[in-house]
């Protein structure tokens, strides 16, 4: 059986991280606008940068299982930097992430 399921929680993991990352810039980029702290652009930066550690994650997972899961993982856990700001938003993502990271970690070679 292959990792089609796991491949794909993570790349809803990733795709969910990049719309969060990208409303969190916008959300940034109108306080910025209106004079305060612009905080939420670097969150969404953040955020972007996980997302490409993902992505690549996504990529070695044909090849390097492992290698893979890790990367996933530590995506998850940048994106959980960015959830303790803005809580609901890159929560799922992170879970799925992790889901993702964990099973081409422990799960069983196709």
């Amino acid at each position: 059986m292959g990792r089609t399921g796991e491949d794909t929680v993570a790349f809803i993991g990733i795709i969910l991280g990049i719309f969060s990352s990208l409303f969190s810039i916008f959300i940034g980029d109108f306080e910025y606008g209106s004079g305060s702290i612009n905080l939420y652009s670097i969150i969404g930066y953040t955020g972007i940068f996980s997302a490409i550690v993902g992505v690549y994650g996504y990529i070695r997972a044909k090849r390097a299982h492992k290698e893979a899961g890790i990367l996933m993982i530590l995506s998850a856990i940048g994106m959980f930097i960015c959830c303790r700001s803005m809580i609901p938003f890159y929560l799922f993502s992170t879970l799925a992430l992790l889901i993702g990271g964990f099973y081409n970690i422990f799960g069983k070679k196709a």
